[in-house]
């Protein structure tokens, strides 16, 4: 599998949302057919994706990386 094909599960990324009661916490939401892949992946690779992703549609350089990923 190539890597456009890997990352195929971020275009069906459909927001994120705060969790008021978890300081820090933001919950993803993946529900396209692409979503199976994030199964395959290494937490580590989810993060960096997402905070990627975020960066760009934030245009913010400076969001760190998440110290964990759960699922």
């Amino acid at each position: 599998m190539d890597v456009l094909q890997q990352l195929a599960w971020l275009r069906d990324v459909t927001g994120f949302d705060v969790i008021p009661e978890l300081e820090g916490v933001l919950l993803g939401w993946d529900g396209g057919k692409e979503a199976h892949l994030v199964e395959e992946m290494m937490e580590d690779e989810i993060g960096q994706h997402c905070t990627e992703l975020l960066r760009k549609f934030t245009q913010n350089k400076d969001i760190p990386l998440p110290c964990h990923v759960i699922r």
